[in-house]
């Protein structure tokens, strides 16, 4: 489990997934779906946001790393994702209340 540098999100790592949990409500609002993760990290450095990104909309965008080993012959990985908007490899979802809540 990781937060935001801003407490606003908890990222939880599952099975092929990060999980997104408002830090308020405890709802999931969302995931990222890699397949093979092990691991995640959310840069966090107080006084800084170097994991947040203002967008021309105003919606926070978070970035996170994720890596994935390898296995047979395929290298390991390591990405750079964006939530909540898919800047990755696979696969991300925001649910409905979350889209209106950060409008």
């Amino acid at each position: 489990l990781q937060w935001t540098h801003d407490e606003k999100f908890a990222f939880h790592l599952v099975t092929n997934e990060i999980h997104i949990y408002d830090a308020n409500t405890w709802k999931r609002v969302g995931k990222v779906r890699c397949q093979g993760v092990s691991s995640f990290s959310l840069p966090s450095v107080k006084g800084v946001a170097p994991n947040i990104i203002v967008s021309k909309d105003a919606a926070e965008k978070y970035l996170l790393t994720v890596f994935t080993p390898g296995t047979k012959g395929k290298p390991s990985r390591v990405d750079l994702l964006r939530y909540p908007d898919r800047m990755g490899r696979e696969s991300s979802t925001v649910s409905a209340d979350a889209s209106a809540a950060s409008t």
